[in-house]
């Protein structure tokens, strides 16, 4: 957090305030690992009425530990998506996931395609991830299966996972090798719902 750019952080948070999704609450939660620039507290204080819970950590624990804090104060949602501080999720990303895993009870943990952008939002490619089962178990071995700030976890899947291993790197890869020993499906949307900041 202590490098992130607050206009990115901004758009960032707009973009989940923004969703046209209408079946519930959209709830924001937000884990600060470490400290922020005074810029950025800026950022949390303005949005701070739309945000549902903000966890702190004085020096900064890392991606797993900080997933890990979150995981533990949900309350009652049935879909939990990730995203990170310097992406950008279309309007309708949440309408989308949760229709496509309400119609797909084989599937508990949904990504989508992304399109990577820079930090001026200067598009440099969209990436596709697979959607088959089959076609996870082949591409896990290679390259990761999901874009990690696109996915969508049934909060059934994170009760049998419990938490991100906590390991230094490639904490999501880790978990997906994980989530796919417990027999939970793993897919991907073909539509693009976010743009990543690379």
């Amino acid at each position: 957090f202590v490098r992130d750019t607050p206009a990115l952080f901004k758009r960032a948070l707009e973009s989940i305030e923004r969703q046209d999704y209408r079946g519930g609450p959209v709830r924001i939660y937000l884990c600060v690992d470490g400290p922020l620039q005074a810029e950025t507290t800026v950022v949390l204080e303005q949005h701070a009425g739309k945000i549902h819970r903000v966890l702190h950590h004085t020096v900064n624990q890392g991606l797993a530990r900080s997933l890990n804090r979150l995981l533990d104060v949900l309350t009652d949602e049935a879909f939990v998506f990730r995203m990170d501080s310097d992406d950008f999720s279309h309007a309708h990303r949440i309408s989308a996931q949760v229709a496509a895993l309400q119609s797909r009870p084989d599937v508990d943990i949904l990504g989508s395609a992304i399109r990577e952008v820079d930090a001026g939002g200067r598009v440099l490619g969209t990436v596709r991830y697979p959607a088959d089962r089959a076609e996870v178990h082949r591409f896990i071995a290679r390259r990761n299966p999901l874009a990690h700030p696109t996915v969508c976890f049934r909060r059934e899947a994170i009760e049998r996972f419990v938490h991100y291993p906590e390991v230094a790197v490639n904490q999501d890869w880790a978990l997906w090798y994980e989530c796919l020993a417990l027999g939970l499906g793993i897919s991907s949307l073909d539509e693009v719902l976010v743009d990543m900041t690379v």
